[in-house]
């Protein structure tokens, strides 16, 4: 039987959200909320949606360590509904989606040809490949004809976005799946770096959900909080 989830009222909300602009042409978005409000089954359902959808047909989901695409593969089918109070007239208004888990697949063995073939492919036979920050980040600095000159209808996913800067891998691949025409979902829980290098257009439509949202509301009730906080400038 497949695992059944369903969205949580916000996640509907982010879901709306980041679809109506990716939809209607926007190329890049954020999705920014705490470690824990579940931003990777968001991702999930954002995806799987658009890729049923004439805009986009295959997706990259790129994240900085294997544990954390582990959390983006699934062993059997899942099935995601949407939130019980989700407003007719809205998209994915009472059906759910389902995200057939051969769809879904880890570049386990860190195959840059089969990289290449995934976003290279018009209709790829398995939609959605998951895979490294090091690993596109190694391949896109030995040779940048990896990815097509035209990149439009493709969707590339980066979670933990912080990591990625003007003067890094991850970022000059981002910039690069930007400038050849594709898509870009930018997840990070913390929409900032120290050194202000931080790639994510300030501009582009951005969901957020801070810890206090998430504290207040009841999903997340830590009994530690530790705030980092970073001083900008000093008074004069």
């Amino acid at each position: 039987m497949p695992l059944v989830k369903t969205l949580r009222s916000y996640q509907q909300s982010c879901f709306r959200y980041l679809f109506r602009h990716l939809t209607n042409g926007e190329k890049e978005v954020i999705l920014s909320g705490p470690t824990g409000c579940g931003k990777s089954l968001m991702a999930t359902y954002l995806v799987e949606r658009l890729l049923n959808t004439q805009y986009f047909h295959s997706a990259v989901i790129i994240a900085p360590q294997c544990q954390i695409v582990a959390a983006f593969t699934h062993k059997e089918d899942m099935i995601i509904l949407p939130h019980q109070d989700v407003t007719l007239g809205y998209t994915s208004v009472l059906e759910g989606v389902t995200v057939q888990s051969h769809h879904w697949f880890q570049d386990e063995i860190d195959r840059r040809e089969r990289f290449v073939s995934h976003v290279t492919a018009k209709q790829p036979a398995r939609r959605t490949l998951i895979t490294t920050h090091q690993a596109v980040s190694r391949w896109f600095s030995e040779d940048e004809k990896l990815l097509p000159v035209n990149l439009a209808g493709r969707l590339l996913v980066v979670d933990e976005a912080h990591h990625a800067s003007s003067g890094n891998g991850v970022g000059t691949f981002t910039q690069a799946w930007l400038n050849r025409g594709g898509a870009v979902i930018h997840m990070t829980a913390t929409p900032f770096r120290s050194d202000e290098d931080l790639i994510i257009n300030n501009l582009a439509p951005r969901w957020t959900r801070t810890l206090a949202d998430h504290i207040e509301t009841g999903e997340f009730a830590p009994s530690i909080v530790r705030i980092r906080s970073v001083l900008r400038s000093l008074p004069i």
